[in-house]
């Protein structure tokens, strides 16, 4: 069997360029929230759908751990170091007299902690959330211990008034809990699909696409009815129904990936850990000073929809860049020293 499923890439494209269009669109609240109740779980369930792929577990969990500190870990400690440099950069020498969100030294504290800063949480959430589900897989792979994570991933979302996650040692573990839901869920996944024929999984991309389509209206014309999510700062409206929603998505866009195969979209997959470093920090600041330049006079979802489009061209070219000329700024194997990249 492969040791990579191609498709999976252009899975993740799609879900990266969803990532990035949820964060910048303006004035159209509703694409928005349709994006959110869904864009992170895909990235978790395409985690547990690979790990069902590979299906082996005989690595030592030592192991494990260090090629997940060098495959997650490392880009984070690294792509979050630019964040903090051009964040410094940014407010005291370009615009001084702009208030950022969180200091240098707060971004700083959000990294260490492995908390993470933006779109960065992701990646020490996905990397704890990995780990435990090794670890789980590994030794004890009981469906029950599964049935009680899913319970309280999906309880401690319905904690009345949410005062609680706004401590970030709570949000920190309510993530991982989450994240670990979702592989699991990514892992039975993969599980069904080879089980089943090829005509019952058009099936699933015909129900859970259509699913995907009628959330979408429903986040258009009733917006109070369907859940705002953010993962980030566990903030879950009506979890039973945000799951669903999520699980129907994400396995629509798994499935579909099947057959598009888009080389664009792939690409945008292989480098998703650069984008979800860079897109809410260094090109978002960027591609607004740009169209800031252009003389037009368009509200403001035209113009955000025109920054997303300025932003996706500009991670292309600096993607292209570290990748020509400062791999190791992301891959731990490419750090020039080390001898043949081990």
């Amino acid at each position: 069997m492969n040791k990579r499923l191609d498709y999976i890439d252009t899975a993740k494209g799609i879900g990266i360029i969803l990532v990035v269009i949820h964060h910048h669109l303006l004035g159209a609240e509703f694409i928005n929230n349709w994006i959110s109740s869904f864009h992170m779980p895909l990235f978790f369930m395409i985690t547990g759908y690979l790990y069902a792929f590979r299906d082996n577990y005989t690595k030592p969990v030592g192991k494990f751990i260090v090629q997940k500190l060098k495959g997650l870990m490392y880009p984070f400690a690294t792509l979050s170091f630019i964040v903090i440099i051009w964040n410094a950069f940014f407010y005291n020498v370009i615009f001084p007299s702009v208030t950022p969100e969180n200091s240098t030294l707060e971004i700083f504290w959000l990294t260490i902690t492995t908390y993470g800063y933006h779109a960065l949480w992701f990646v020490p959430c996905l990397f704890y959330s990995s780990v435990i589900f090794y670890v789980l897989r590994k030794f004890s792979f009981h469906h029950w211990i599964w049935a009680i994570i899913v319970l309280f991933a999906v309880v401690f979302t319905f904690v009345p008034g949410a005062d609680i996650f706004t401590y970030y040692p709570v949000r920190f573990f309510v993530r991982i809990l989450i994240g670990l839901m979702f592989i699991y869920f990514g892992y039975l996944f993969f599980r069904l699909l080879s089980k089943i024929q090829k005509s019952w999984q058009l099936i699933i991309i015909i129900v859970s696409g259509l699913v995907s389509v009628l959330s979408f209206i429903g986040y258009y014309l009733y917006p109070g009815l369907l859940p705002f999510i953010n993962i980030g700062v566990c903030h879950i409206e009506k979890p039973i129904i945000y799951v669903f929603l999520a699980l129907s998505s994400s396995a629509f866009i798994i499935l579909l990936s099947q057959y598009i195969g888009n080389k664009a979209l792939g690409f945008f997959g292989k480098n998703s850990i650069i984008i979800m470093a860079f897109h809410m920090d260094l090109t978002i600041e960027v591609a607004w000073l740009i169209e800031g330049r252009i003389p037009w006079n368009v509200n403001e979802t035209i113009q955000s929809a025109a920054v997303v489009a300025i932003e996706l061209v500009m991670l292309v070219i600096l993607i292209l860049l570290i990748n020509r000329f400062v791999p190791f700024l992301y891959q731990y194997r490419k750090i020039p020293f080390l001898k043949n990249g081990e």
